[in-house]
Parts: C-alpha cells; structure tokens; sequence
C-alpha cells in the first residue's frame, strides 16, 4: 500500500475524531469505572488527540506541513498514553507519582532560587511522593516504556524519533531548509519554503494513532460503542489497534513451558492408550 497523502489522512483521522465526539462518554461518573480513575485518563488523552486534529488541520490546510510535526509528536504521545492508561491497572496511580515527582522537582528548584528552605507547597509534594512511592513504574516516566508495555508498538517510538527531529531545534531540522546541489558554492542551497520531504510518511502516523486512542475507550467500554466503525475503518486501511498489554518475558516462558508439558502429558496419553 503505497502512503497516502498528508490531506487523505487528515480525513480519515477526522473521520474518527468525528465518531468519537458522537457520542463521547460525559459525565464523570462514566468515566470512573471500578473505583479507579484510570479512565478519565484516558478519556483525557482522547479529548487531547481530538483537538491536536484540528489544530493540525488547520495548519495543513496552510501546507505549514513541517510545523505539524511537534503536534503530531504530542498526538502520538498522547494516544499512546490513553491506550497505557486503559490497559494498566494501577496506572493512574503510577501516573500521579510521576507528576508528583515533576512538580516536586521545579517547587524545589524555585524554592533554591528564592533562597528559602522547604516551601509548604513543597512539603504537601514530598508528602505525596512518600504516600505514591509504592507505584513507581517505568511506563509513567517514558513515553518509551509505555510504548514498549503495548502490544504491536513495536514501530511506533521509531516516528516518534523522526518526529523529535523536527520538533526540537538542532541539525534535523535544519536539514528541511537545505537541500544537496553540487553546483552551489557550499555544495547546498537553502530556503525557507522548500517542501516537507517527509511530510506523507509523518502525516499518515495520525490515523492509526487516533484509531488507537478511540480504541482505548471501546476496550473498556462495556457497550463498544465504536467498534463497528472501527473495524470498518480496519478492512479499509489495514489499520488495526488492539489495545491490549504485552507479555512479560516472564509471561512467554511459563507459556512456553506449559505448551511443552501439554504436549508431553498429549504424547504421554497416546501411548498409554496404543499400549
């Protein structure tokens, strides 16, 4: 399948934020499933990817295509985290130390550059941490670790370091304004206007990334109230987000041990019974 261009995929992800905000779930008491609010973050995060479609929108509709590229960074993050929240129990607390522990950091840090001890606002974020502190993930400080906990992410943090490059400053993004020419005196030539040689290839990151984020909901939403169109959307573009944790390698040995005794006790019974 050749890469669609970046204004075929804009509407499909627009086909998918539209579906989503249809019938979005609306009231907290929706939203906290269990006694636990994992859910209202990822319903967060979906809310996030949808607005991050419009606003890239707007700017492809202005062919201000390399300036996407920070947005579609944040979307990919984002959708990705919904679907970390909606697959890991325990997740918003492990999400809550994370951002205690970042809070905590720049409350110390103003505190040194007033010259002041331990500010109470500091003190309330060290007591927070001790309260959390039994919940520290790995998957709620990088966005790697989430991607890495997910099944079939395997080539997402790929884009993702594509997209770095022209989200930060620095020589990737320098190289969209220059381009190789022999015959130039430096041997390139530059300009402000030359077109976003990877526009197609970022810009199509988007759909399977909203797919992804609206899947999160319909995985824990008893009434799957998106599936059907989701998987229409899937036969039509191969897209496909199973929003589901990956095995442990801990997980894949026991499951492979216990396949080897299966077939043992399987080979064990036939000769018994040929006996």
């Amino acid at each position: 399948m050749s890469i669609p261009s970046s204004a075929t995929s804009i509407r499909l992800a627009e086909r998918m934020v539209a579906l989503w905000r249809s019938n979005p779930p609306s009231t907290l008491e929706e939203l906290v499933r269990d006694g636990s609010m994992r859910y209202a973050g990822v319903v967060s995060h979906i809310d996030h990817v949808a607005n991050l479609v419009d606003a890239i929108a707007v700017l492809e509709s202005q062919q201000m295509l390399v300036q996407c590229a920070p947005l579609i960074r944040t979307l990919m993050e984002s959708a990705v985290t919904a679907a970390w929240f909606a697959a890991t129990p325990g997740s918003w607390d492990a999400a809550s130390l994370d951002g205690i522990r970042q809070r905590l950091k720049l409350a110390r840090d103003v505190d040194s550059e007033q010259g002041i001890p331990t500010s109470p606002e500091t003190e309330d974020l060290e007591q927070g941490e001790k309260d959390l502190v039994e919940f520290f993930s790995t998957e709620a400080e990088t966005f790697l670790g989430r991607v890495q906990s997910l099944q079939g992410m395997g080539t997402v943090y790929v884009g993702y370091r594509v997209l770095s490059g022209y989200t930060h400053a620095g020589t990737p993004l320098m190289d969209h304004y220059l381009r190789q020419d022999d015959s130039a005196k430096f041997g390139l030539q530059y300009s402000a206007d030359f077109e976003f040689a990877d526009a197609d290839k970022c810009f199509w990151s988007i759909p399977p990334m909203v797919h992804l984020a609206v899947s999160a909901w319909d995985s824990i939403d008893p009434d799957a109230r998106y599936r059907s169109e989701l998987e229409a959307i899937t036969r039509l573009t191969s897209i496909n987000s199973p929003v589901t944790r990956r095995k442990t390698e801990r997980q894949q040995r026991a499951e492979r041990l216990a396949d080897r005794n299966a077939k043992g006790d399987a080979a064990r019974a036939r000769r018994e019974a040929a006996s």
